[in-house]
């Protein structure tokens, strides 16, 4: 596989995404799947495995490999799960705001 030119790997860099997620305007977007196995070289450890004839097929354990899969996709759904609760945190402080103008309007207006 040929090396890549300092320019090249600077412009790829440049243009790639800042974050594991497809672009969306859900508030939980799928994981980019493909950002990831680019980041963690999978095409590339999985070549060389197979020359090497690894994992053995007998194998019963997770390998490296699997195990640093499985530590990103946990660290992916801790930070969704903080998003999680921030926003849970902002809904609230905004509920409470409206509930606040609610009584002082309802306040100002004898019945």
């Amino acid at each position: 596989m040929p090396k890549e030119s300092a320019f090249s790997r600077l412009v790829s860099g440049l243009t790639r995404e800042r974050h594991d997620y497809r672009s969306s305007l859900q508030v939980f977007p799928d994981l980019n799947v493909g950002r990831i196995a680019a980041d963690l070289e999978l095409e590339r450890h999985a070549a060389e495995r197979a020359a090497r004839n690894e994992p053995l097929t007998n194998s019963t354990g997770l390998d490296e490999i699997e195990l640093s899969v499985i530590e990103r996709v946990e660290s992916e759904k801790k930070s969704a799960h903080g998003t999680l609760l921030d926003e849970l945190e902002v809904y609230g402080e905004r509920l409470g705001e409206g509930v606040a103008l609610l009584e002082i309007g309802v306040g100002m207006h004898p019945a």
